[in-house]
């Protein structure tokens, strides 16, 4: 989690903190669900949309949030990784279709039955 990484990092520094500074780094952390992820929690299925092109939130964030998931035992994490778009948008034109299923297939109380008949 280092802002300073990309283009914009001043810009990051003064929305998010600066990991330099050991008091923000430390408030930073106790936030970021990169560090604070646990082994035997139980964490609903996790569906990951990500653009290689996002300005704001590097897709390498995304890669080790999956990654750490996986390390940890959870099967039901997906990642979606695509060449455009940027803050949650990408240039898949069915992502919602995407995402409602993702959605239907893990909240609906009656998926299996419905998918059933």
């Amino acid at each position: 989690m280092r802002p300073d990484d990309h283009a914009d990092g001043e810009r990051d520094h003064q929305e998010r903190g600066d990991p330099e500074e050991p008091e923000e780094w430390a408030y930073m952390k106790e936030i970021s669900p990169l560090h604070t992820l646990e082994a035997n929690k139980n964490y609903p299925p996790i569906l990951q949309l990500t653009s290689r092109n996002d300005d704001i939130s590097d897709p390498v964030k995304s890669r080790k949030f999956h990654q750490i998931l996986k390390d940890l035992g959870y099967d039901e994490v997906y990642l979606i990784e695509t060449g455009g778009g940027s803050h949650g948008m990408t240039d898949l034109v069915n992502d919602g279709e995407l995402e409602l299923a993702f959605f239907y297939k893990n909240l609906h109380p009656n998926y299996e039955e419905i998918i059933r008949e």
